[in-house]
């Protein structure tokens, strides 16, 4: 192969303000290190980047198009390469990537294999908090560190592209950093018949991870704003219909190119297998002890964290039982939520509890009601440290709720190991979180990086720190633990300033059930909400409902309710000494809970699971033919979201 040429990088950095400042300075110095050295222009007035062309001899070209909301439109970027760069090949680069040696290996052999390409690559993300010393070996340190601790993204997570010039001839005003630019890319090559040519095994980058604030909205507007929708309406494809997927050709780790036929599809196929055989009975397999691999040990210090603003307490130490006691009045009970007297009548029986319904507020619950300790939920709840779950659908709503408060101090309360809160502070919240397991509490803090996230509850929270005040406290998925949910509103108000906004999501009893769903009974769940019984609740102790959602029926669901009524108790008689459901489980004593969650189970247990499983994929295909119908029912899903506020 003849020399490599030098080709002319294209960037649009974010202000050079606090950590994105930092790691912006590191991905153009590794730019600037490529051989031969490249060509590198800057775009923009941004804070900063006439500073850092400066510092690095680059080129600055302060002013760009931008649309009404003034970002930055890519079509003039591309126009102005076209007139202002010296060389014929040119490479648009997110400016918070580091790239390597390999890239411009990479980039030169596919422009002696193509004469008219766009070549592109997957990030890997990665934590980097400081300034990089790109002395010598610093590519190894930082492959290494990697290989260690990056996560490859996902197919839509594209962050260079690299083409000839003119090849962009015709550019729609879609805006630079918002969802969809990057796959529009892909598509214009693909329908002009160009090839597409994968570098991610041959030259891995690195994506160094950051927050959203230097985006008004945070990165819910990046994803969901009215310039996301815009750039979706410029891409004319249904989501994700472009993507690295698309790619005709891969270069191999050994630096050959070779054709590739149905990614999309491969894609597909495994997702749907991981959907149904893994994903889908994660939860059964964590509880019986049947997920295999164990989470990684966390050896990383936290300089800052919950732990060290606490005083020394013993591990096996769990936060107070606390009981609440029914009153009883002329052989009736009282209502944990309004007082009024219900009715004596249970509607509902399991084990040594009884369900009772309140004919005043409309809200079930159970008798009695005592609060299991922190051990108990470490126990049940285990294994919630070993990855960052996804973000559950009242996240979501209050992410995308327009009536929320969009920035000030969050408390999120049972955060879990951080999901929610990671998100509510990409999108501009200062978040603080109390979380009862803590092992999922030192995740959050450590793994995560959200040293505010205390193991205690809310009470403890609140005797400790008195005078903490938020603009938000959010509870998702907590209200219906409560054993006393008066006196639990209560602490969530002497948290909130005047005006405050709560937001929170329950299981909706309301939802389409084709049997006993094992997770809502006590003492897991004490209480069944509907949207009638909510409202009436947060309006009597002084909120004013702002939004209420009942979350539909999804295919998803509507498959987990075929399967649900397709149980025979087949499994259960044939696997000799059938396993306990999790709702007998999370009524044992913690100690024969232990023995039965660690239980090796049998050859013919195993098998039955297997069974089930095979029974669950069936369901899918009866499914696609039983959803429409669901859908037009307007049949409703688990979860129920609501947003209030403090009245005045």
């Amino acid at each position: 192969m003849t020399e490599a040429k030098p080709i002319t990088i294209l960037g649009m950095p974010k202000p050079f303000r606090g950590h994105i400042g930092t790691i912006q300075r590191n991905a153009i110095k590794s730019w600037s290190k490529l051989q031969p050295r490249p060509e590198i222009i800057l775009f923009g007035h941004e804070e900063g980047v006439a500073e850092c062309a400066r510092d690095f001899a680059l080129i600055h070209i302060p002013e760009v198009a931008r649309n009404r909301h003034g970002t930055p439109l890519l079509a003039d970027i591309f126009a102005c390469a076209e007139r202002r760069a010296s060389h014929d090949l040119f490479a648009y680069v997110n400016a918070d990537i580091i790239l390597p040696k390999e890239f411009t290996l990479g980039v030169e052999k596919v422009r002696h294999t193509f004469s008219k390409f766009l070549a592109v690559g997957r990030r890997t993300n990665l934590e980097v908090r400081d300034p990089l010393d790109f002395g010598e070996g610093w590519e190894e340190k930082l492959k290494e560190r990697m290989h260690r601790e990056g996560q490859l993204e996902s197919h839509t997570g594209i962050d260079f592209f690299v083409f000839p010039r003119g090849t962009y001839e015709e550019v729609p005003p879609v805006a630079i950093g918002r969802v969809w630019f990057d796959q529009w890319c892909i598509k214009y090559a693909r329908k002009k018949g160009l090839p597409v040519i994968d570098l991610t095994s041959f030259a891995p980058i690195v994506h160094q991870l950051h927050d959203y604030s230097h985006v008004a909205g945070g990165k819910q507007w990046v994803y969901n704003g009215i310039e996301a929708d815009e750039n979706l309406v410029y891409y004319g494809e249904r989501q994700h219909t472009y993507t690295i997927l698309s790619a005709t050709h891969l270069m191999t780790t050994q630096g050959r190119i070779r054709r590739v036929f149905f990614r999309e599809e491969a894609f597909a196929i495994k997702r749907f297998l991981w959907e149904t055989f893994v994903h889908k009975t994660r939860t059964i397999r964590k509880r019986f002890g049947l997920s295999g691999g164990a989470g990684s040990e966390v050896t990383n210090e936290t300089t800052m964290s919950a732990d060290s603003l606490l005083p020394a307490r013993p591990a096996t130490e769990s936060a107070p039982a606390k009981k609440q006691a029914s009153l009883v009045s002329s052989g009736a009970l009282s209502c944990p939520a309004c007082g009024r007297t219900a009715g004596v009548q249970p509607a509902e029986q399991y084990g040594r509890y009884s369900l009772y319904a309140c004919a005043s507020c409309d809200l079930r619950f159970w008798e009695p009601r005592e609060l299991p300790d922190a051990r108990w939920y470490e126990q049940m709840y285990g294994g919630r440290d070993e990855k960052l779950l996804p973000l559950e659908p009242g996240h979501k709503y209050f992410l995308a709720d327009p009536l929320a408060a969009g920035q000030g101090e969050l408390l999120d309360i049972g955060c879990g190991t951080g999901n929610f809160l990671a998100a509510a502070r990409d999108a501009g919240y200062e978040v603080s979180g109390t979380e009862l397991d803590r092992n999922a509490a030192r995740f959050a803090r450590e793994r995560v990086g959200l040293p505010r996230v205390f193991p205690l509850t809310i009470s403890e929270f609140v005797d400790r720190y008195p005078d903490k005040k938020f603009e938000v406290v959010t509870f998702f998925e907590v209200l219906e633990h409560q054993a006393a949910p008066v006196e639990f509103l209560q602490k969530v108000k002497s948290c909130l300033r005047s005006r405050g906004f709560i937001a929170l999501s329950v299981p909706n009893r309301e939802r389409w059930l084709t049997g006993p769903d094992v997770l809502d009974y006590p003492p897991n769940h004490f209480l069944r909400w509907n949207t009638h019984a909510l409202t009436n609740f947060l309006n009597t102790h002084g909120f004013e409902i702002l939004s209420v959602r009942e979350q539909e029926a999804g295919f998803v669901h509507t498959v987990q309710m075929i399967n649900l009524s397709l149980r025979t108790g087949l499994s259960r008689s044939r696997a000799e000494e059938a396993p306990a459901s999790f709702r007998d489980v999370i009524q044992m004593e913690p100690d024969q809970a232990e023995a039965v969650l660690h239980a090796a189970p049998t050859v013919r247990q195993r098998a039955m699971r297997m069974l089930r499983r095979i029974r669950y994929a069936v369901c899918f295909p009866a499914a696609l033919a039983v959803y429409p119908y669901v859908w037009m029912r307007g049949y409703k899903g688990t979860y129920l979201y609501c947003l209030a506020r403090l009245k005045d």
